[in-house]
């Protein structure tokens, strides 16, 4: 590996901002967390920029790389000049390599086509990305741009111009998946993707606000259909009138709890499941069953099962487990989630 010492400027999310001295070599977390004290007000560390607007991100799962000039290529990132940018859980990666990118091409000498014209539709597309305006083809798309520009470019910008983008893909590319299929930003940072907070996090991807509108407008029919447009097949199942019987169903057998298998609806007593919470809604939204009598001969568990449910498909996102599929209970899954004990 190589020797000597290396001058960084620390920036972005991190407690101590500055100038560090290192000897090459030191493992990236060592950098962040032991000099430049971590990242503050409580926030999850998601990628750290090295080498500047051409450089690349290296994700949490690589805090261990040494920073070396051979190390660092390895995980799609470059020396540079020493800038390391920190970023927090509030980042949209997406959103970040857009940043990079539009700086590297405006920097282009516009010489050569591929670095003069390549980084420029780069940037087109990425913009229509974060805009809502992606469509499937547009990561490969950029892969296929970003590895033209690298091998044909005269000069190391347009050598190095696509990093930011090939890098967020490699390591983040379920957030281009979310912003091109789901019309959704993870972090809530691209306007274009966020109409409300809620609407942004919610599992199911309902357009809350869209469906408050027409509710208050008494536009019932109309505030069911567009509340139907984006749900999950599951949740439809419910909307369709199945019966509890007939949907999947959690059973508990030899090794603990899991889905498929036995469909009892009754198994997990003083439940509900959530698309029978959903069902419910929209029967109470048609003024088929009145809300206050219903919640007085519910007792809690449309509310407990609800709750489950909707931690259920949160988890889902992140493709962690389901806490359902773990514990028997609702109640206890759910104060699970909550950091409770069942």
């Amino acid at each position: 590996g190589s020797k000597g010492t290396k001058v960084f400027a620390l920036a972005g999310a991190i407690r101590n901002t500055g100038l560090v001295e290192v000897p090459i070599g030191m493992p990236l977390g060592d950098i962040i967390y032991d000099l430049g004290g971590g990242v503050p007000n409580g926030k999850r560390f998601k990628a750290a920029q090295l080498g500047g607007p051409s450089g690349g991100c290296i994700p949490r799962a690589h805090l261990d790389v040494p920073v070396d000039f051979d190390e660092l290529i390895k995980v799609g990132a470059i020396m540079g000049s020493g800038g390391l940018i920190v970023m927090d859980e509030d980042t949209c990666m997406v959103d970040m390599a857009r940043f990079f990118l539009d700086f590297v091409q405006d920097e282009s000498c516009g010489k050569c086509p591929p670095c003069r014209i390549g980084s420029k539709r780069m940037l087109e597309i990425v913009t229509r990305i974060c805009e809502g305006k992606g469509v499937e083809g547009d990561i490969e798309r950029l892969e296929e741009l970003g590895k033209q520009i690298r091998e044909t470019s005269l000069c190391g910008l347009g050598q190095t111009a696509p990093n930011p983008v090939l890098s967020t893909i490699r390591h983040f590319r379920s957030e281009y998946e979310a912003h091109i299929r789901e019309k959704r930003c993870p972090a809530g940072v691209c306007a274009g993707l966020v109409r409300a907070p809620c609407q942004s996090a919610c599992p199911a991807n309902v357009d809350v606000p869209g469906f408050v509108a027409l509710v208050g407008q008494k536009k019932i029919a109309e505030a069911l259909r567009l509340h139907e447009r984006n749900l999950r097949r599951d949740v439809l199942q419910g909307l369709l009138g199945l019966k509890p019987a007939e949907l999947p169903q959690f059973h508990i057998g030899e090794f603990g709890v899991g889905r498929g298998g036995l469909r009892h609806p009754n198994l997990w007593e003083g439940t509900v499941s959530g698309a029978e919470a959903e069902a419910l809604a929209h029967e109470i939204a048609l003024g088929h069953r009145g809300l206050l009598a219903y919640l007085r001969e519910d007792g809690g568990r449309t509310a407990r099962s609800a709750t489950l449910w909707l931690t259920g498909r949160y988890y889902d996102l992140f493709g962690w487990m389901n806490p359902a599929d773990a514990l028997p209970e609702a109640a206890a899954a759910v104060a699970a989630g909550l950091g409770g004990k069942p």
